[in-house]
């Protein structure tokens, strides 16, 4: 099974913070039993994800993940990481 970021609305307009949708489809192929989350061609602004068995992240060619910078998007405060 294939899952479409943007189907869960990531806009990959560098602007947006798209971690949630990322994330939810990240789940949702999961909770599937695993396949594929698709990042088309775009700039997705993200936080922290959290990667999870039998599930394949696949970057088009024209797609990236890009952090935040926003130490608030992070699940550890950076401050806090020895």
């Amino acid at each position: 099974m294939v899952f479409n970021i943007r189907d869960f609305g990531a806009a990959g307009d560098a602007v947006t913070k798209d971690t949630k949708s990322i994330q939810a489809a990240i789940d949702s192929c999961f909770e599937q039993g695993g396949g594929t989350v698709l990042v088309p061609k775009g700039e997705y602004l993200s936080g922290t994800l959290l990667l999870k068995s039998n599930v394949n992240l696949h970057l088009d060619a024209a797609a990236r993940i890009v952090s935040s910078m926003e130490e608030q998007d992070f699940g550890v405060p950076l401050s806090e990481v020895t």
